[in-house]
């Protein structure tokens, strides 16, 4: 480990440094499709059997959970894909298959033992099985409804993995959009049901299953001992939210966001750290607004931590650079940033307007339509509440420690987390103040919704 190694440890910084300029200079070197995913299947393989030779399970566990993911997507291809490029198309599904199988193999031999939380979810959280049958229940009649004018545009897009030709990764982008992850994710359903959305709104409810699960784990981690009831009250208020069950019916990649953040966070509060590596991955490969709130959460851990450990500059320094929390989610940056340079094509989404003082996507300060998000904020968008219940908390756990001098390692452990999302949010608050992208937002639906309202009205009467 590199926290073992003290000579390792007094330099971090400098290699962190020089783990970003390999990295960019790797990419610059890599520019080939094929060659990439020649090095991702030999990846694939070579952790595998580093995992299993380090005979930890907690470890393999997580890697077999990715490991899954991808079997399932190259198996699934395989039906309706291309019938070409047979030699990537069989390097892909032995890498993947061949990993799956024997990560399998070696954790069944290994001494059995029950999940912990899924015990816990049938012996004294059987509420959270209800209301994850209700959230599907509810999700039923949006599986055939109409898709929106940006749903649709994300959709065609998507409907082109259908004839993927194993090697092509810029079909993975989804209109101009760094979203390959959710587009990975999305495709499952799709090859389920090709030319149909039905697939693809059944991965999000998957999607959506799994962010309810988040939910109540770090429900559970940020406030121990809570009252069922009001855990219940929080898990409801969540699930059926407007801003997280209203995005199941629409191919957005903002629900992605939301979805891989949720990941990414628990990941982070339960230090499961090949998990924490992937969803950081994730969430960048989400859309540019993720790529804001990854770096976010992983500035404010960094000065959490640095500001917490008694020390000299330089031994804070490395001490904090050193956590294993803070390199596993840098890696995710590292993996991000090889993928960035290979195409140099972030921010290709805009589209020109006659309007030469404000473009879209473009940042700037306009106290117009920073005014304008404000009353959007606190208004319809319901993102005040969540910003008020994180400072409530950061401001209740600073009472404990201050005033009652009350403090534990896992009082500080929430204290990390919760400093780590209040930056990300903060950080996206700040991005739609300065970016300016001239989209439908709730504000201007329920205007419309109320034009169409009168104009049918007046029509009848």
């Amino acid at each position: 480990m590199i926290t073992e190694h003290k000579n390792i440890k007094k330099f971090s910084l400098l290699l962190y440094i020089i783990g970003i300029v390999i990295t960019i200079a790797a990419s610059y070197c890599l520019k080939s499709d094929r060659l990439f995913i020649i090095l991702l299947c030999c990846i694939e393989m070579g952790t595998t059997i580093y995992f299993i030779k380090r005979k930890d399970k907690n470890y393999l566990l997580q890697w077999t959970s990715i490991v899954v993911i991808f079997t399932l997507f190259f198996d699934v291809l395989l039906f309706t894909g291309e019938n070409t490029e047979i030699l990537m198309r069989g390097l892909e599904l032995f890498a993947c298959n061949v990993s799956f199988i024997i990560s399998l193999v070696v954790l069944w031999k290994q001494k059995n033992k029950k999940s912990v939380y899924f015990d816990r979810i049938l012996r004294e959280n059987w509420y959270l099985l209800g209301i994850v049958l209700l959230f599907v229940i509810g999700c039923i009649p949006i599986l055939d409804s109409w898709l929106g004018s940006g749903s649709y545009d994300y959709y065609s897009a998507l409907q082109e993995l259908n004839s993927w030709n194993y090697v092509d990764l810029s079909r993975f982008k989804l209109a101009g959009h760094q979203s390959q992850a959710f587009a990975f994710f999305l495709a499952l359903g799709e090859f389920i049901t090709p030319g149909n959305p039905v697939g693809a709104r059944i991965m999000q409810i998957i999607m959506g299953i799994s962010g309810i699960l988040c939910f109540d784990l770090l429900i559970d981690k940020l406030f121990p001992g809570i009252k069922k009831s009001i855990t219940i009250i929080a898990l409801l208020l969540f699930s059926f939210s407007p801003l997280f069950f209203g995005l199941i019916g629409e191919l957005n990649p903002d629900f992605a966001v939301l979805i891989f953040f949720m990941w990414f966070i628990t990941s982070y509060a339960y230090k499961k750290y090949i998990f924490l590596i992937f969803s950081g991955v994730c969430l960048c490969l989400s859309k540019e607004t993720g790529i804001i709130i990854y770096a976010a959460f992983v500035i404010g851990t960094f000065l959490f931590k640095f500001f917490t450990v008694k020390k000299k500059f330089w031994n804070k320094m490395n001490d904090t650079l050193s956590n294993k929390l803070m390199i596993s989610s840098c890696i995710s940056g590292y993996i991000f940033l090889f993928i960035y340079f290979r195409d140099m094509s972030m921010w290709d989404g805009g589209i020109p307007v006659d309007n030469p003082t404000r473009p879209y996507n473009t940042f700037g300060v306009d106290a117009e339509y920073i005014i304008f998000k404000l009353k959007q904020l606190l208004t319809p968008n319901f993102s005040w509440i969540f910003l008020i219940f994180i400072t409530g908390l950061l401001l209740y756990l600073f009472y404990r420690k201050v005033r009652k001098r009350y403090i534990t390692e896992i009082s500080t452990e929430i204290t990390e987390v919760i400093t780590g999302i209040y930056f990300s949010f903060a950080a996206y608050i700040v991005l739609s103040f300065l970016y300016y992208m001239d989209k439908l937002s709730l504000c201007d639906t329920l205007y419309f919704l109320c034009y169409i309202y009168n104009s049918i009205i007046d029509l009848f009467t």
